[in-house]
């Protein structure tokens, strides 16, 4: 059997006692016969930026070795990381974009919101300093979003971006981790894309190229500040 493990814990050269308790059980999955492929943070320094890694690495282990589990040490946002691994290894397709739905029993789920907003509207990372993360306990629900190739980045979200509901559709946001137990996955593919964009938006400006692109990794990565 072949086995993706992932964690943001693992020994390296700077930090050797770094998540060093998570080697035995790779060693003994070894043992047992199984291929091992470890995709992992292995220095406490980097900041956020270290977690947007692991999840692009987990994508391109999971295409390249197709593994039959995915095993994924959970402390934000390795879950995340090993679901978008999955459906990358499974979901695979000629046609660049992808939708998913997810209805699944999930164990929790680490989402986040924003304030409604009203004309004049704030700009994105501006409106991100107010978003409240909280917690969703263990529930039924679904996940439903989108997979976009990196080319479409400033049009839609480059790669996955992922909101979550309840089953009771009560509490939901996008979602920054989740830990899932059981669930069925729909997709659908196409290469058709249709946007329509407000009046006097520059899409050549490099400013709002820039200005995007920060965005948009704040927006999809980071917990900002707790609500």
């Amino acid at each position: 059997m072949r086995v993706l493990f992932v964690t943001p814990m693992w020994p390296g050269p700077d930090d050797p006692d770094f998540g060093s308790f998570l080697v035995p059980i790779v060693d003994e999955l070894r043992v047992l016969g199984h291929a091992v492929d470890v995709v992992a943070i292995d220095r406490r320094a980097g900041g956020p930026k270290r977690h947007l890694r692991l999840a692009i690495d987990t994508v391109r282990a999971a295409r390249r070795t197709r593994p039959d589990v995915v095993f994924a040490h959970m402390l934000f946002p390795a879950g995340l990381g090993a679901l978008t691994g999955i459906l990358d290894s499974e979901m695979k397709s000629e046609l660049p974009v992808a939708a998913f739905r997810i209805d699944g029993h999930f164990r929790s789920v680490t989402a986040r919101s924003v304030p409604g907003q009203k004309a004049p509207y704030r700009g994105l990372v501006e409106v991100l300093e107010d978003q409240n993360v909280f917690e969703i306990p263990e529930t039924d629900g679904t996940v439903i979003g989108f997979r976009f190739p990196i080319y479409s980045e400033g049009i839609e979200v480059a790669g996955y971006h992922l909101h979550f509901v309840d089953v009771d559709r009560l509490r939901g946001g996008h979602v920054l981790d989740l830990e899932i137990e059981s669930g069925n996955v729909k997709a659908c593919f196409s290469d058709d894309l249709h946007v329509e964009l407000p009046p006097g938006l520059d899409l050549a400006s490099p400013d709002l190229a820039d200005s995007t692109h920060e965005a948009i990794q704040r927006a999809e990565n980071s917990k900002g500040s707790d609500g």
